[in-house]
């Protein structure tokens, strides 16, 4: 693999870092059970997405995933000061839900900006995949944001229209 892919795939890592800090962060703090367990869900699927990319990453300057996943998020996360600003206001669980709706809708643009131009098929295929787990994700917390501000839920959609 070159050495453009090999610094696509750290961004990547760092990326799916951030993510995996935000979830931690935001189900640590959120209120609601549901949507606490909808991010502890995806905290373990951020971990999947960071061991499958450094399964193809050779670089050295971040070690090993273990090292990774072990450190402490990083302070001057614009995400992470975000989230911490829309906790002080007490808005958690939506607004929680819709910087996290905002981080999956931009990762998987961005997978897929890579993915069109990655020259390697292998890398293609990686970032094609994670923007394919981005997308469902954003589908799980776009439901349970459905759910929490009462609209109507995707499974209850036969209900309404058969009225």
């Amino acid at each position: 693999m070159n050495k453009r892919a090999q610094e696509v795939l750290k961004t990547c890592l760092l990326h799916e870092k951030e993510g995996l800090d935000f979830y931690r962060e935001a189900a640590r703090s959120v209120a609601r059970g549901r949507t606490r367990q909808a991010f502890e869900t995806l905290i373990e699927e951020e971990r999947g997405h960071i061991v499958r990319l450094f399964e193809r990453y050779r670089g050295e300057e971040i070690g090993s995933v273990e090292t990774l996943l072990a450190q402490p998020p990083h302070i001057e996360s614009p995400l992470l000061r975000e989230l911490e600003q829309a906790l002080d206001r007490d808005l958690q669980d939506r607004k929680a839900l819709q910087m996290a709706m905002r981080l999956e809708q931009a990762n998987r643009e961005e997978y897929l900006r890579h993915a069109a131009e990655a020259a390697d098929p292998e890398v293609q295929a990686v970032y094609e995949s994670l923007a394919r787990d981005e997308e469902r994700h954003y589908q799980v917390v776009e439901s349970e944001y459905a759910h929490l501000m009462a609209m109507v839920h995707e499974t209850d959609v036969d209900i309404f229209v058969r009225e």
